[in-house]
């Protein structure tokens, strides 16, 4: 099992069972209380990589402001299709400015209230694809982009997984 499944199997039973705990990670997209997860985080990850502290403090945070409190089975590309109820083959906004980045740091400023509007939505994101595919941006990011503009694109095959 991969370092960010078993984080996110973690934070997942934890914040069922644990509401400081999940009150924590809600807050954990806040620089100002990130570091309440650190403990945890440490244990995934190396958190003096800033990338990656960053990433799983977003996804842990979402997870845990999500309406599921667990990971779904939609992409981000998915996602933002279905946000945008646009029936061409065009970019909505939102995922544009997504798409636009050119860094992990700018990309989770960019995702922060994205996940927010998702999780209002009852859209239920796959928050295990979507923690490698953070982990992987700062060294391929444009594999990434493509992939997450392929979801997009690509939406009618799977709206109904």
């Amino acid at each position: 099992m991969k370092n960010s499944d078993a984080f996110l199997d973690y934070i997942e039973a934890r914040i069922q069972t644990d509401k400081g705990f999940c009150a924590d990670c809600k807050r954990a997209d806040n620089e100002a209380f990130e570091w309440k997860l650190w403990p945890v985080i440490n244990r995934f990850t190396d958190i003096r990589d800033e990338d990656k502290r960053k990433a799983y403090a977003l996804i842990a945070s979402s997870l845990a402001k999500s309406n599921t409190k667990k990971s779904g089975s939609l992409s981000l590309g998915k996602a933002f299709k279905i946000l945008s109820k646009a029936d061409s083959q065009e970019f909505s906004p939102r995922f544009m400015r997504v798409l636009s980045v050119d860094s992990v740091d700018e990309l989770i400023e960019i995702l922060r209230p994205s996940f927010g509007y998702i999780s209002s939505e009852n859209l239920c994101l796959d928050y295990k694809s979507i923690l490698d595919q953070l982990l992987r941006f700062s060294v391929d990011a444009e594999r990434v982009k493509v992939r997450w503009a392929s979801d997009y694109l690509n939406v009618e095959d799977c709206v109904n997984e």
